[in-house]
């Protein structure tokens, strides 16, 4: 099993090595050149899949699609030997369906609201004539970083409820290859493999309880989630309107994990240990599908 060291070691391998291949900025096409400089901003849907367990029992998932909105910057540098950087910022709005393990206190049927913003950065390399010296296509090696926070109300029954707020950051590696179809056709396909970094969760839960009288106490705890596996894959199909505007067509699909906190003690009127509380492993698969007009400067 490949190990957060191992990665790391990996993603400083992939640098050192692409760092080092003669790549010619000169030689890119001028098609791809233009479908990845420039300002973009965009709209379209993001559909997600949230599931939680603990101890590999289901505990509840979240489905549904909220309205995406995007913008950034991006360019392949004519002054820097085919240098790669890419910036976006997504925000994400709407309601999911939420269904629940009636038998551990959540609601069997709920809907429930989430509000996410992503940012991320790629940094790469352009290489070229990597395939019988096709004049029409690019390989892009890349290290991919982001960061996430995402909003979302908690609809948990008689457990304690309040907005949930996640936040995490995510580093890995990747590839991209551009293809020209034709003089006004761009395709771009890419993956991304990495780890989410730093991840954690505030909301409102269990501290205490009164045994005689079986009230609750709830209170604002922030907690530490596990690292997880992060991944990405895409594909945009970029029309160039003219020299200077473009549209484009892009589907993505991430996948990224959480692992449980570790528990949260659950005291009584004398302070004693009566329980514990922990916030679940938790998976989430996102398709984003925007469609953006960008401007090459």
């Amino acid at each position: 099993m490949t190990t957060k060291i191992d990665f790391q070691a990996l993603v400083l391998g992939t640098l050192i090595t692409v760092s080092g291949y003669p790549v010619l900025a000169a030689t890119t096409p001028s098609a791809i050149w233009q479908a990845e400089t420039g300002v973009f901003i965009g709209a379209g849907r993001a559909f997600q899949h949230d599931t939680e367990t603990l101890n590999n029992t289901p505990i509840d998932s979240e489905k549904g699609a909220l309205s995406a909105y995007t913008a950034g910057l991006m360019g392949i540098s004519r002054h820097t030997e085919g240098l790669y950087w890419r910036l976006n910022y997504t925000w994400a709005r709407g309601s999911t369906h939420y269904e629940g393990n009636a038998q551990m206190g959540y609601p069997a049927q709920a809907t429930t609201s989430n509000t996410m913003n992503s940012a991320d950065g790629r940094l790469g390399f352009v290489i070229n004539g990597f395939w019988q010296n096709d004049g029409d296509a690019v390989l892009i090696p890349y290290i991919g970083l982001g960061l996430h926070r995402w909003a979302r109300s908690a609809a948990r029954g008689s457990l304690p409820g309040g907005p949930e707020y996640y936040s995490d950051g995510h580093m890995g590696i990747g590839l991209r290859g551009d293809y020209v179809l034709t003089r006004h056709w761009v395709l771009a396909l890419y993956a991304l493999t990495g780890y989410t970094l730093g991840a954690q969760v505030s909301g409102t839960d269990p501290v205490s309880v009164d045994t005689a009288t079986g009230q609750v106490q709830n209170a604002s705890v922030t907690e530490a989630l596990g690292d997880r596996p992060y991944s990405a894959i895409g594909a945009k199909l970029v029309y160039l309107i003219d020299r200077h505007w473009q549209i484009t067509f892009h589907a993505r699909r991430a996948r990224w994990a959480y692992g449980a906190s570790a528990p949260i003690p659950i005291t009584n009127q004398t302070g004693a240990v009566v329980g514990d509380f922990t916030n679940p492993d938790s998976t989430t698969t996102q398709t984003l599908l925007i469609l953006d007009i960008g401007a090459t400067f």
